[in-house]
């Protein structure tokens, strides 16, 4: 399964209204998915571990069908500019922001369902 490796977070000009968010990342794979196409998302997360214990999703950085073309280990970069108060998660204090990236297949295998089989169970008594 292809799999994201080193992942690294880089945010700048904190200062201003706007800000520069570049996430780096090396893409492995086997030689049979290196010609295969993948989903490729990002999301940048709020780390909430000191708050209520649970992290926030504060928005989806990349959403795109990326292909290795060949390449079994592929380095990534991906920037672009995000609005300084999508990542304020803290409201007060320094925000912790992390990158998540997920790769998945793009032509998943397909799932079959059963039929819909709609029965009354009825309670003893």
């Amino acid at each position: 399964m292809a799999q994201p490796r080193n992942v690294r977070l880089a945010i700048e000009n904190a200062n201003t209204r706007r800000l520069d968010v570049t996430v780096e990342y090396t893409l492995e794979s086997s030689a049979a998915e290196a010609r295969e196409e993948f989903i490729e998302r990002i999301e940048l997360w709020g780390d909430d571990k000191m708050f209520n214990g649970k992290d926030d999703r504060l928005l989806t950085f990349s959403n795109r069908t990326i292909n290795p073309r060949g390449q079994e280990s592929w380095d990534r970069c991906i920037t672009g500019s995000v609005i300084k108060d999508m990542l304020n998660e803290d409201k007060t204090g320094k925000d912790e922001v992390y990158a998540l990236v997920k790769i998945e297949p793009k032509h998943k295998q397909a799932r079959k369902c059963s039929e819909i089989v709609r029965v009354k169970i009825r309670k003893n008594g």
